[in-house]
């Protein structure tokens, strides 16, 4: 998500660079990509950290079975 935020600046995941925006052969379509999500994020970014504490959560009470299985 964060790679086609704008405001966290488009830095891509797997190489932390932006050229993957200006790429002379993808520029529309990764500029497009990142025009489509602007109004999208303010409900997408809540979801996904609840979800994330969700799960840790989760984690938190396995890991507490576990321990009581020690």
């Amino acid at each position: 998500m964060k790679q086609f935020d704008k405001e966290q600046g488009c830095v891509s995941i797997e190489y932390g660079m932006t050229y993957w925006l200006n790429n002379d052969d993808y520029t529309d379509i990764n500029t497009a990509m990142v025009e489509v999500i602007e109004p999208y994020k303010s409900e997408i970014y809540p979801r996904l950290k609840q979800r994330a504490r969700e799960r840790k959560l989760g984690e938190i009470e396995r890991l507490k079975k576990e321990i009581e299985n020690i």
